[in-house]
């Protein structure tokens, strides 16, 4: 039986077969005999994007060459290269990519399908660089596509997580081949929180990293430059990466030492300064393995969310090993874009692979990111493509005219929604337009549900009050209500404070209220009526929120 695992370890699969094609024809009959098709690059995506118990394809070894366009704006190179391959050619035809990640063993289609970014406060991914492609698709013809030929599949597949075929070339942007200047140093922490957008302002590239308990960060620079390499430098003093490994086993065996071994970290990190060609000062050395999960959020909300998640591994005393990297990337159009609002702020969050398996902050809900972040749709770059129909004629569905519902008034989801994606209602291919994330939901099917669960109870002489949690709407809450259903249930006050405002009635808190703040707030829900309830565990609490209650009450109702 053959195995796959990803770079980190934590993906692994039982492919039917792995196959490496040479040939066009050769990756056409393999798609074409294959139920379930996947294609992997250097397995960089913590995912299970590659995961597959059918086909798995590695187009490294696949004919073709670099060609350059008559203009030389664009070449067209095969899609199986990793990026350490592509960008030494490129050099050697005198280009370079107009940026990179600070990895480079990614295949380019891999890096192209999830939108992998290097930093930039002009500079957007990889992504948004291609002007065409060439893929073989699920029924193995061959498809060419660019912004003229084909718009519907070129659009969808400048980042489309392995959904449109297998791409086995990509015309691409590029630029005239540019030496980069290198400086690595330490700073305050304070300082980087005030000088960080300056620092970007200034340099094409910059970014920083942080561990959570360190009161330093390590800022990193690149600007074109015109000045001669420098000596690469010689081997001896410490390795650094090596003392790195050896804290992250250390924590891991005695997590309480994960603070103080960050200091000493951070004490050990040397500066540097380099300058040579594009394609090599960009990509950085990684080896020690870690597992990763990246946000991307408006660029002025993130510095104070990286800020507060810092302060709650700290308070949480979490042994997260490795540091954040912040950097900052430029807003794009396309469709499933983390950057299709407009120009952002990446939040990468690493932990050490070989870390025993534990509560921890990556992609969790007590973490500020997630609530004001969009999780990178590829969650630590995959390099993947896999083949799937392309659907009926390339048309992308609409939005029927009644029976879809947004939830503009969702807590957990952007108020002016329902102002941005109204206009999109019937009209075709409006679902193109989205501006995602946005929750849509089948309202036949939702009504069904409703209608379904509101008649058990009833049949069961039951009084039905769901729960809120799982959909967090005044509009579905509505919906409830209007089936029959008597009330809601909330696990926090602050969900019933919001139903409140919407007009739904006889609510009940699932969780007790037990904070002198928070016990205020519930008098004050509760003195506008409309049957409000809280569970209690400990006679102190309910002597507190009698107490409270009865203060708000005006003279003539008390008791």
């Amino acid at each position: 039986m053959t195995q796959w695992s990803n770079w980190s370890g934590s993906v692994r699969s039982a492919p039917a077969q792995i196959a490496r094609p040479r040939t066009e024809a050769e990756l056409q009959d393999l798609v074409r005999g294959a139920d379930k098709v996947r294609v992997v690059g250097a397995g960089h995506s913590f995912t299970p994007l590659c995961q597959t118990d059918g086909l798995l394809l590695n187009l490294e070894d696949l004919e073709g060459e670099i060609e350059v366009a008559a203009d030389r704006q664009t070449v067209l190179a095969p899609a199986g290269w990793s990026l350490k391959r592509l960008t030494k050619a490129l050099w050697d035809l005198g280009f370079s990519l107009p940026n990179q990640g600070d990895v480079n063993p990614q295949s380019l289609a891999g890096a192209i399908g999830t939108g992998t970014h290097g930093t930039g406060r002009d500079l957007g991914s990889l992504s948004t660089i291609t002007r065409g492609f060439r893929t073989v698709m699920a029924d193995g013809s061959v498809a060419e596509c660019d912004a003229t030929r084909d718009p519907d599949l070129f659009h969808a597949q400048r980042l489309s997580l392995g959904l449109c075929g297998v791409t086995t070339k990509a015309r691409i942007e590029v630029l005239p081949a540019y030496r980069l200047e290198e400086r690595i140093e330490k700073r305050p922490l304070d300082w980087v929180y005030a000088n960080f957008d300056d620092l970007a302002a200034s340099h094409r590239h910059a970014e920083f990293f942080v561990f959570p308990y360190a009161n330093e960060a390590i800022v990193k620079t690149l600007h074109p430059t015109e000045a001669e390499d420098t000596p690469r430098p010689k081997r001896g003093g410490l390795d650094e990466e090596a003392i790195f490994k050896f804290c992250c086993d250390l924590s891991r065996a005695a997590p309480a030492l994960t603070g103080p071994l960050q200091r000493f970290m951070m004490w050990a990190t040397s500066p540097l300064h380099r300058i040579g060609p594009a394609y090599r000062i960009f990509p950085s050395s990684r080896n020690v393995r870690f597992e990763e999960m990246e946000y991307e959020l408006p660029r002025a909300a993130g510095m104070p969310a990286l800020r507060e998640a810092i302060g709650w591994i700290r308070q949480q005393r979490l042994p997260v090993t490795f540091p954040f990297e912040f950097r900052w990337a430029a807003g794009d159009d396309l469709w499933i874009s983390p950057f299709n609002r407009g120009d952002g702020a990446s939040i990468s969050m690493h932990q050490y692979a070989e870390m025993r398996r534990r509560p921890a902050p990556l992609g969790q809900a007590p973490l500020p990111l997630p609530r004001r972040g969009r999780p990178d749709v590829s969650a630590g770059r995959a390099a993947a493509r896999g083949a799937s129909p392309r659907g009926s004629g390339g048309q992308v569905p609409q939005f029927s005219p009644r029976r879809t519902l947004q939830l503009g008034t969702a807590m957990s989801v952007l108020s002016d929604d329902r102002r941005l994606h109204g206009h999109l209602i019937g009209r075709q291919g409006s679902r193109a337009d989205l501006n995602t994330p946005v929750l849509v939901l089948d309202l036949d099917v939702l009504e069904r549900n409703i209608a379904t669960m509101a008649k058990a109870a009833a049949a069961s002489g039951a009084r039905l009050r769901p729960h809120a949690k799982t959909h967090k709407s005044v509009d579905i809450a509505r919906l409830q209500i209007a089936a029959g259903a008597f009330g809601l249930c909330c696990a926090k006050l602050g969900e019933a404070e919001a139903l409140a405002a919407g007009d739904i009635p006889n609510l009940h808190i699932t969780s007790p209220v037990v904070s002198a703040p928070a016990i205020a707030r519930l008098a004050a829900l509760n003195a506008r009526g409309g049957g409000l309830s809280v569970v209690a565990d400990d006679p102190d609490n309910v002597a507190a929120l009698a107490a409270a209650a009865q203060a708000v009450l005006a003279p003539g109702r008390r008791s």
